[in-house]
């Protein structure tokens, strides 16, 4: 994952769709607020989220080869990204079972074809805020581990 992230850090988000036009989409509402990449088919998708490691993933389900079911369940099992939040964006799998499926598998929400750009936003800036607290979290642990390895000399000391 990146290191800490503020509020004025752009998440890295990557886009995988098959269609162009959807990928095309989904960066103009997103390309002011997030540094973007993108990819064509799950395995692009695996590569590029090893590679690269960004915040979040915005996986179409319904793609050739390798679906986003078999994708999600691919980075699910990799140390290096199986943390990184997962939306699943979808025109095809949007009963109330598939959404379940792809929750049960790791998706951290699902969002339905055409994108509403609003709705997008939304969820985005609440993978942002999440990542923000959790570096925050983390900072906050690693303070503790320093003063407690301080502290711990010192009463080797006494």
């Amino acid at each position: 994952m990146n290191p800490e992230i503020t509020e004025s850090t752009p998440l890295k988000v990557l886009i995988v769709d098959d269609n162009k036009d959807n990928i095309d989409l989904i960066y103009q509402i997103l390309e002011n607020e997030c540094t973007i990449e993108t990819a064509n088919s799950g395995k692009e998708c695996i590569d590029k989220a090893l590679a690269n490691q960004p915040d979040l993933i915005l996986l179409d389900v319904n793609m050739p080869e390798m679906d986003g079911y078999e994708t999600i369940q691919i980075l699910k099992q990799e140390e290096a990204v199986k943390n990184i939040p997962v939306i699943f964006v979808s025109a095809y799998y949007t009963q109330s079972s598939m959404i379940a499926k792809g929750l049960e598998q790791g998706a951290f929400d699902y969002l339905a074809k055409p994108v509403d750009e609003d709705i997008l936003l939304a969820k985005v800036h609440v993978v942002k805020r999440i990542k923000i607290a959790e570096d925050i979290v983390l900072q906050q642990k690693n303070e503790l581990l320093r003063i407690n390895e301080k502290l711990e000399k010192s009463d080797k000391l006494k």
